[in-house]
C-alpha cells in the first residue's frame, strides 16, 4: 500500500522523503513533500491516531492521506481520504485542546497525597 501511495503521489507532484518517519510522538508510514509549495503530505496505511493527525495538521499547509484497503489486499480496490484543515479548524482545535486539558486535570498524581 505504501508503494502504491508513493507512486500515486509522485505523479501528483510530490517527492518522497521518508518511510516510517518519527513525528509528534509517533511514526507516519510515509512522508512526502509537494514540489510546488514545500507542504508536507503524511501517509498512513489504514488506521491513524487522531492526536497524531491533529498535531501534524497544526502546521499550516500539511495534509494527511489515509489509505484504506479492504480485508484482502488487492491494488485495484484501494481507496483513500485526504484530511486537511478546513474553515472550522480554529474552532475545532480550541475544542480539542480544552477537552485534552480537562482530561489532564482529572488525572491524580499519587504524590499529591503525601
Amino acid at each position: 500500500m505504501k508503494h502504491i501511495a508513493r507512486k500515486f503521489l509522485e505523479k501528483e507532484g510530490f517527492k518522497f522523503l521518508f518511510y516510517e518517519k518519527k513525528i509528534y510522538g509517533g511514526r507516519v508510514d510515509m512522508l512526502m513533500e509537494n514540489t510546488k509549495n514545500g507542504n508536507k503530505m503524511a501517509v498512513e496505511c489504514c488506521s491513524c491516531r487522531i492526536d497524531k493527525a491533529i498535531d501534524f495538521l497544526k502546521e499550516g499547509g500539511n495534509k494527511l492521506m489515509i489509505v484504506i484497503s479492504p480485508d484482502t489486499f488487492d491494488p485495484k480496490y484501494i481507496d483513500y481520504v485526504i484530511v486537511e484543515r478546513g474553515p472550522n479548524w480554529d474552532k475545532f482545535l480550541k475544542f480539542h485542546e480544552d477537552y485534552q486539558s480537562k482530561c489532564m486535570k482529572k488525572i491524580k498524581n499519587p504524590l499529591d497525597n503525601l
